[in-house]
């Protein structure tokens, strides 16, 4: 059997080819799971796009969860226990940090000064 999928760390790029193709070469990609029946995640959506509004040198890409099961979870974000996350990807496509929980809003200090 193959061994079970393991938590991207800083400095690695994406198993998933769902998560890979919302990466944007040359620019900062913040990638939001986000879920319709996540209320940290609604608090949490106005305050990134406000964020990526005021930033040319990153994009916010949205993945929907609300209609995933546990499986898909450990698939795509495997050992979290759930929404919120966040993971911030460099303009090189690799990890720099992920984010969970409360620990989301605090976005702004996990995302690398502009240029």
């Amino acid at each position: 059997a193959p061994p079970p999928p393991r938590r991207l760390q800083p400095g690695e790029r994406p198993a998933s080819p769902l998560v890979a193709a919302l990466l944007v070469p040359g620019r900062v990609t913040l990638v939001d799971y986000t879920a319709t029946w996540c209320a940290p995640c609604q608090q949490l959506a106005p305050q990134l796009e406000a964020f990526a509004a005021s930033r040319s040198d990153l994009v916010l890409r949205k993945l929907d969860a609300s209609d995933w099961v546990a499986a898909d979870l450990q698939a795509h974000l495997p050992g979290e226990a759930g929404l919120p996350v966040l993971d911030v990807y460099g303009a090189d496509g690799r990890l720099l940090a992920r984010l969970v929980g409360p620990a989301c809003f605090g976005f702004a200090s996990a995302v690398p000064p502009p240029p």
